[in-house]
């Protein structure tokens, strides 16, 4: 073998963000709920879209909201009613 090369530098691409931390509710009216959430750390790159799912049961959440807001209303609930909501 003859002498080595100059080094040269990789940089590995980004990785998935981290979980989102469970979302927080404002109740806004009896059929109105605001949720928001926080931007969770982003390994490497920046978190651009949020999916929010929401639902009266926890295995009958569906996207509710997506896009890059760190909150949303959701509307047309049911007074003194349990919801269940996650985030992405």
């Amino acid at each position: 073998f003859g002498p080595l090369s100059e080094p040269c530098e990789a940089t590995t691409g980004p990785g998935a963000p981290e979980p989102c931390k469970a979302p927080s509710t404002t109740c806004k009216s009896p059929s109105c709920v605001v949720v928001s959430w926080e931007v969770p750390p982003g390994n490497g790159a920046p978190v651009m879209d949020y999916r929010l799912e929401w639902g009266a049961a926890e295995g009958t959440m569906a996207v509710s909201y997506s896009g890059p807001a760190l909150s949303t209303e959701v509307k047309g609930l049911l007074p003194a009613t349990s919801y269940y909501c996650r985030v992405q």
